[in-house]
Order: structure tokens, then sequence, then C-alpha cells
């Protein structure tokens, strides 16, 4: 039987089972005098007072580590990362002069490592019992060298739930990560030098949280070749993706679509409609986007604002309870929309609105629409909050 090992703040550092102080972890990572005791660590980078060399086999000794975290944030209460002020002006750093030979222990369930330093991740890692891998704002162009990648893709993290790899150097995403059968986040935003992203992320069949955001170089949205049963968010914003491919029917589960700032996308997928999941569109500040396709009848939040060369929007759903184009100068109808029947209304879509400030050239008929849409909701809203008393 396992023994619990209790937290106690009179022993010394490198014989706590949880060690969180910086003054703590530092003498442990440079003077390697960690223990079989120790099972988490959790170093905020933001609280050194100088900076450490750690010490070329500091991780050895402790075989019973669980956690392992090392992060940047600059308001604990709220856990915010701040990358854009942290990547280059932390103040003190922890250096690694001879890379990181250690030998990370084989009951690893969490690693991070923001601003990780090396290129890669060391040889010497097992990863069996894995959950979570963050690497937030680092050096990192491959995940392993090229003498464990043939390990890797027969044993590679099958427990591995959460990747988070944005901020990163990395160019392409390393072919070992299609086979992560139980991934479910995969975050990949301002990777400024990834290029493309292959077809196989079909091959994870666990995935629902998809994050491209940033991603600057990157033009083109991979070809769902087989259906992907989970996937239900994907975060485009501020790439250059330049179209979506008519396979995104293939994303049967797709809940959120999100693929706003991306100047050079003109149109989207007529398949887009047979999405039957889909209910919330942010399309905002696309500023070439200039027709969109029917959209699936789940749609009841839509952001179009910013769309100065969009004209014309047809059938719209009838569920479509949040429709915000503002500052859509070009648009001039919506064609073959009445506003949101009275019986498909529920609570959850009371309060609900359509903001069309700015859209200048508007026919009559549209603002005809718009002001009965905008009766319906205030009589609504109205009759309920009179239920209430």
């Amino acid at each position: 039987m396992r023994r619990t090992i209790v937290y106690d703040e009179h022993k010394e550092p490198e014989n706590r089972s949880r060690l969180w102080d910086p003054k703590d972890i530092c003498h442990v990572l440079e003077r390697h005098t960690g223990t079989a005791m120790v099972e988490g660590i959790s170093l905020n980078m933001c609280r050194m007072n100088r900076d450490v060399k750690v010490h070329l086999a500091a991780i050895s000794k402790m075989y019973n580590l669980r956690i392992f975290k090392i992060f940047v944030c600059r308001n604990m209460d709220e856990n915010k990362w701040y990358i854009c002020d942290c990547k280059d002006k932390n103040k003190f750093k922890l250096y690694l002069p001879q890379g990181l030979d250690s030998y990370l222990s084989g009951k690893l369930n969490y690693f991070q490592w923001d601003l990780y330093p090396l290129k890669s991740l060391p040889s010497h890692v097992s990863f069996d019992n894995l959950v979570e891998l963050i690497l937030r704002g680092s050096r990192l162009k491959k995940l392993w060298n090229h003498e464990v990648q043939a390990h890797i893709y027969q044993t590679f993290l099958m427990n591995l739930t959460e990747l988070h790899l944005d901020w990163t150097a990395i160019d392409e995403v390393p072919p070992s990560i299609w086979h992560l059968s139980s991934l479910v986040r995969l975050d990949l935003k301002y990777c400024f030098r990834l290029e493309s992203l292959s077809s196989s992320i079909c091959k994870l069949i666990s995935l629902e949280y998809l994050t491209l955001r940033g991603c600057v170089k990157l033009y083109k949205f991979p070809e769902t070749l087989e259906p992907m049963e989970h996937l239900k968010y994907i975060e485009l914003g501020h790439s250059l993706i330049q179209e979506l491919p008519e396979s995104i029917e293939n994303l049967v589960s797709l809940i959120r679509l999100c693929i706003y700032s991306c100047k050079n996308i003109e149109f989207l997928p007529n398949s887009l409609c047979n999405l039957r999941k889909l209910e919330y569109i942010d399309i905002q500040r696309c500023s070439n986007l200039k027709k969109l396709p029917p959209l699936p009848n789940a749609s009841f939040s839509l952001l179009l604002v910013h769309n100065e060369r969009l004209k014309s929007l047809s059938e719209l759903p009838s569920l479509c309870f949040c429709l915000s184009a503002m500052y859509c100068p070009s648009l001039e109808n919506i064609s073959n929309w009445k506003a949101p029947l009275l019986h498909h209304l529920n609570s959850n879509h009371i309060g609900g609105q359509t903001d069309l400030h700015g859209c200048e050239n508007l026919d009559q008929n549209t603002r005809n629409i718009v002001l009965a849409g905008r009766g319906i909701f205030q009589i609504l809203s109205g009759l309920k909050f009179g239920s209430m008393d």
C-alpha cells in the first residue's frame, strides 16, 4: 500500500512532498538536492529574484515526481499568463547550460515549462502516465530528437488529453502527434512559423478543441477526410487562412467556429450548412469576405462586425436570435429571413438581439424586419419578467 506523504513546512525543502516556494525550488534545481519525497514542483518564474543555473541532473533523484510546473504568471489571483509581457521581459531566467539530461519520473502526470529554453524535449523522458503537456512560449522546434522518434511512434503519451504548444517556434506539427488517440485539446495559437496542418488531424478521434489563433503563416485549413465525431470548437482568428475546404462538413459535432480577423477569406464553403450542431459563428473583421453561404439551422449567433465588402446575407436560419453586423457599409439586404418564430423561443434565447448599426445602405425591407424582431423580443422579455412576479 502506497504511503501518503503530508506536506510539512518545517522540513528541509528537498524533503517536502510539494515545493512551491521559489527559494526552495531554486535551491533544489541548482544544487541537485531533490529526493524521492518530492512529488510536485510549482515555480512561478515571475517570483524569482535571481537567475538560476539548473544542475545537469537536478531532477534525477525525484523519481516520484508527478507534477512538474514552471510557469509565468503576473497575476496569481486570476492565474493570467501574459506572454507578450513575459517572453522577452521576464526579469530572471532559468538557464540550462548543459542541456537537461535528467531522468524525469516515469510517474509524471503533468509537465509544464513556459519559456522552455531548449529546441526539443530531453531524450530520457518517460511519458507513459502524462496527461497534460504545456510548453508555452518555448524555443521548441520539435518535440523530440531523432534518436527517440521511433520509440515515440509506438508508445508516446497514450494518456495525454491536453497539449499546449502555443507561442513556440515549430514550423510543422510533429507527425507523432496524430497518434494521440486520447487528445482532447490541441493549442497551437501564435505559432508564428507554422505553415501547414496535416489532413491526418482526423486521426485525433477524441479531439474537442483546436486553437490556431495568430498562426500568421498558416494559409490553408486541412482537408478532413474522415468524420471527426468530437471536435466542437475551432479558432482560426488572426491567421492567413484563405479558405475552408468543403470537407469541413465532416466536423459533424462542431458547435463553435471562430474565424475572425482572417483578411484573406473571401468565401465560405457551401457545405457549412451541413453542420447540424453549429450554433455560434464568429466571422468579424474579415475585410475581404464577400458572401455567406446558407447557414445551418442550429445557428443562433452570428457575428459579422466590420466586414466592409459583405453585400448581402441570404437564408439566415429562423433561429438566428443574435445577429451582429455592425459597420458593414456595403451590406444592402438580408433576404429570406423573418423575425424568429415565437414558438421556437425559450428562456435561453430571450434577450437575443439584431444590431446593424453603421450599415447605412440597408434596404427598407430589411430595416422593417429588424424593427419587428426587436419588438418581439421586447414583448417576450416583458412577459417573462412578469411571470416571475
